[in-house]
């Protein structure tokens, strides 16, 4: 094995050989903070000192080209930046120079010289050699890189030249230490010793080199290459699955997949060496470590399928809108089971919907109980628990709660009976208060188009008060802002965009909008605004009494939906 040897940024290029990140490593992951705090290292940095960048850790595919197994995100930011660099030289006429710093960086003798995973190479050599992609952004990765990119871009734009060359000089010069290793088994045992104590990866990182070192631990003499390379392919699958992946982290999907499968109650790498250190023979570790990745990488594209079908199905939607943490493991159980089965088959859509219900009153328990949906979900499966036994759990868990204690439904009826709703979960009844109430050929307001909207930190993006919050006339009355201005009767489900319009016009002044928009429960309130009060003696447009009839109309919806009696 190979001594660590100390030497510059720019011998690492002066070799003939090529850098390439190989398929089975994550995809490009800094974000702007890490670009930031690369820039700012660089313009820190003491005259007259080293500046060092730190340790690379190669394993050699061919006689020119290596794989980058540590380093590849230094790698891929350097690479950027020197492209940066060269269009900037070439915009001031320095043709010359950005010239010959392409050549030691990027590209020489027709090969570029930093090769990317290969869903990202032709996004990354565009940028780097030109600036500008010819090719869709697509994947987070991509983004990733196109937005690190235009970072490093605008940073150095801002300079003058003598701080610009000033820079690539620093670069070019920074002190790196390097490790050149033979074969999978040094590189698995450095990285793991290196990466795994202390730094900051993530937890599928740490996983995988926690699970790379255990195959060569017990992997037979002469077959951990093999062994390791198995692996490799399975992490193949996982990382370019991640990169499809919208609304989870590769970390988040890791999580849910522990949970629904392993019996322990700990972290992912934590609960593996619970289930490894009960095993006395290693070919039976090794075979764990096997089907545990195969199964991780099956999650990964299970979790892609499923989150197609976010956008249309409500049975999926729901659960994740309502408890994402909690909802994860089931549905990935139950398309590893069934497919896409579970939105055909009225058994399991029985089995959503019920579940659905659930999570809605459970919302109003306040910590009175406890929600045993993950505990359901690892039980899934084995020793007896059958589709069968959790169709019957989840009916009953819906009408009387987890662990049933007094009436699960009587918070919920507590809530919406109060006078203050002005919630995340009031969206979510408010969103299918207006799907009921659109005729059944009219478009419903998809998970999709909802999920995008409560994507919004505030609530005022989404939720529009008919009587405003601030009113342009007199104040409102203490009894009004109490009972009535945040009352479920006078709050409104938006599209995203609709809010910035109404404003805190008054509600008479809102109607003609209101009544002209695809919006059901939109034009209920403006009929409500046009007609007379019921009360004798009121004539305001829209008073307590209009803003209690329509919370009734509200409760009525809710009471049959959610199975509340």
């Amino acid at each position: 094995m190979a001594s660590p040897q100390p030497e510059t940024l720019a011998n690492l290029f002066e070799s003939p050989l090529t850098y390439s990140v190989p398929p089975y490593q994550r995809a490009y992951s800094w974000e702007d903070k890490h670009i930031d705090q690369f820039l700012e290292d660089l313009h820190e940095h003491p005259p007259r000192k080293p500046y060092y960048l730190g340790h690379f850790l190669f394993e050699r595919k061919a006689e020119s080209e290596l794989f980058v197994i540590d380093g590849q995100q230094r790698l891929s930011t350097v690479v950027l930046f020197i492209g940066a660099v060269c269009r900037l030289l070439a915009d001031c006429a320095e043709l010359a120079e950005a010239q010959a710093l392409s050549m030691k960086f990027l590209e020489r003798d027709g090969r570029f010289r930093f090769l990317t995973v290969r869903e990202d190479m032709d996004l990354f050599t565009d940028l780097a050699k030109a600036g500008s992609p010819k090719t869709l952004v697509s994947s987070r990765s991509q983004k990733r890189i196109h937005e690190a990119y235009d970072r490093l871009f605008k940073h150095l734009k801002a300079l003058e030249l003598k701080a610009l060359r000033s820079l690539v000089s620093v670069i070019g010069g920074a002190h790196i230490t390097r490790m050149v290793v033979g074969d999978k088994v040094q590189a698995t045992q450095i990285f793991t010793l290196q990466n795994s104590r202390g730094k900051d990866l993530t937890e599928l990182e740490k996983l995988k080199a926690y699970l790379m070192y255990q195959v060569y631990l017990h992997s037979p003499e002469n077959q951990e290459n093999q062994a390791i390379t198995s692996m490799e392919r399975q992490f193949v699958i996982i990382y370019t699955t991640a990169e499809r992946i919208h609304y989870l982290k590769e970390d988040q999907v890791l999580r849910h997949h522990d949970r629904a499968y392993s019996r322990h109650w700990e972290g992912p790498v934590e609960n593996l060496k619970l289930d490894l250190g009960k095993l006395t023979d290693s070919a039976a570790v090794v075979t764990h470590i096997t089907d545990y990745c195969k199964s991780l990488a099956t999650t990964f594209q299970h979790v892609e399928k499923l989150e197609a079908l976010l956008s249309h199905q409500d049975v999926i939607a729901d659960l994740v809108i309502l408890s994402a943490a909690d909802s994860w493991p089931l549905l990935i159980k139950l398309y590893a089971a069934y497919g896409d089965k579970m939105v055909q088959d009225p058994v399991l859509i029985e089995l959503l919907k019920n579940t659905e219900i659930t999570l809605v009153k459970f919302h109003f328990l306040h910590g009175r109980s406890s929600n045993d949906l993950v505990g359901d979900a690892k039980k899934f499966g084995s020793n007896g628990h059958t589709l069968e036994w959790l169709t019957t759990r989840m009916r009953q868990a819906s009408k009387h709660g987890f662990r049933p204690r007094g009436s699960f439904s009587e918070a919920f009826l507590d809530y919406l009976r109060g006078d203050y709703h002005y919630h995340k979960i009031s969206r979510y009844i408010l969103w299918k208060y207006e799907n009921a109430k659109r005729h059944a050929k009219d478009h419903q307001v998809t998970p999709g188009e909802y999920l995008n909207e409560i994507a919004h930190k505030s609530m005022d993006a989404t939720i529009e008060h008919v009587a405003p919050q601030e009113p342009q006339g007199p104040p409102y009355s203490e009894e009004f802002v109490t009972r009535f201005l945040n009352n479920l009767g006078n709050l409104l489900f938006m599209p995203k965009g609709m809010n910035s319009s109404q404003g805190n016009r008054p509600p008479v002044e809102k109607a003609a909008e209101l009544g002209n928009v695809s919006f059901a429960s939109h034009r209920e309130v403006a009929e409500k605004i046009r007609q007379a009060c019921h009360e004798e003696g009121c004539n305001e447009a829209w008073c307590g009494h209009k803003i209690l009839a329509r919370k009734q109309l509200i409760i009525d919806f809710a009471i049959g939906r959610w199975r509340t009696h």
